[in-house]
């Protein structure tokens, strides 16, 4: 079908078979046909909008509570506790550790196991002394470095030096 402004509206489908609207500009003199560029910006936001509608639903207080004890176990028997690893474990988003009010301190109490951890390893050489500094300063550790000025005064220095190897 041909519209008054020379181009057509062409019917498409996604890998889900939903159909997607592509409109075409023609030039009338060769019969070519390009997308135009604001359209395509209009085809990604109907994807977008399609993912949106697929997402699972809110979890109920009862998969909430399954996920707190699950993880609650998760922490105490793994020596290195990661959160996004427990999330797809139990295949759902990491997200939800920190949106639930209820995930909250579980999660807090990952992190302090697991940059104990990462000090420990540090400490005692048992993980690589790089490789903990990057993943605390990920936790919010800073690298500051502290310089102390002092001021000798010469006479009462030299006169200290000289006690020494007297």
């Amino acid at each position: 079908m041909e519209n008054e402004d020379n181009s057509d509206i062409i019917a498409a489908s996604d890998k889900t078979d939903l159909p997607v609207v592509i409109e075409c500009s023609r030039n009338p003199a060769t019969n070519d046909t390009k997308n135009s560029g604001t359209n395509e910006r209009a085809i990604t936001k109907v994807h977008r909008n399609m993912r949106r509608q697929t997402r699972r639903p809110r979890l109920t207080p009862e998969e909430i509570e399954s996920i707190r004890v699950k993880f609650k176990e998760y922490i105490e028997n793994t020596p290195l506790p990661i959160v996004s690893e427990f999330a797809y474990e139990i295949d759902v988003s990491k997200q939800i550790f920190y949106d639930h009010e209820e995930l909250r301190p579980l999660t807090e109490r990952a992190t302090l196991k697991k940059v104990a951890a990462y000090e420990r390893g540090m400490v005692t050489g048992t993980l690589e002394v790089a490789a903990c500094i990057f993943a605390l300063k990920q936790h919010g550790w800073k690298d500051r470095q502290e310089v102390e000025n002092v001021v000798i005064d010469k006479k009462k220095a030299k006169k200290e030096l000289e006690k020494l190897f007297e």
